[in-house]
């Protein structure tokens, strides 16, 4: 799908599942100028878990994930997809990763994209003192 800049989210957002929003933080990206993240990145495969970041930035070992159906008692507030939520995040962390969650909210708000700008300015910074 093709997006113009200037396009308000409603009409990015396709359907009232998960991908709407991964769509919606993409064409916020993509409108900061921000590098493009990879979709659907499996970050574990050399352990054997076929575990994927929504998107991320494997130079910098930065995921991100867009948490779906959180207030509608979704596969992430059930017991077990809670539980593999666990385990993934916390192997993504004894691996090196950073991983930043985000709700619907987060997203239409511009929390999400605030943070994630904030992530390339903080590595920038880092980069200019040293």
């Amino acid at each position: 799908m093709k997006i113009k800049p200037g396009t308000p989210y409603w009409k990015v957002a396709r359907s009232a599942d998960n991908r709407k929003w991964e769509d919606l933080l993409l064409f916020q990206i993509k409108a900061e100028g921000l590098q493009i993240p990879i979709p659907e990145y499996q970050f574990a495969k050399n352990i054997g878990r076929k575990w994927r970041f929504d998107f991320a930035y494997p130079n910098i070992k930065l995921g991100i994930e867009c948490e779906g159906a959180i207030f509608a008692y979704g596969r992430h507030n059930r017991p077990t997809g809670f539980q593999g939520d666990l385990h993934k995040y916390n192997c993504a962390a004894l691996l090196g990763w950073i991983v930043l969650r985000y709700s619907s909210e987060d997203i239409k708000n511009y929390h999400a994209i605030n943070e994630i700008k904030n992530v390339f300015i903080e590595i920038k910074n880092r980069i200019d003192s040293s």
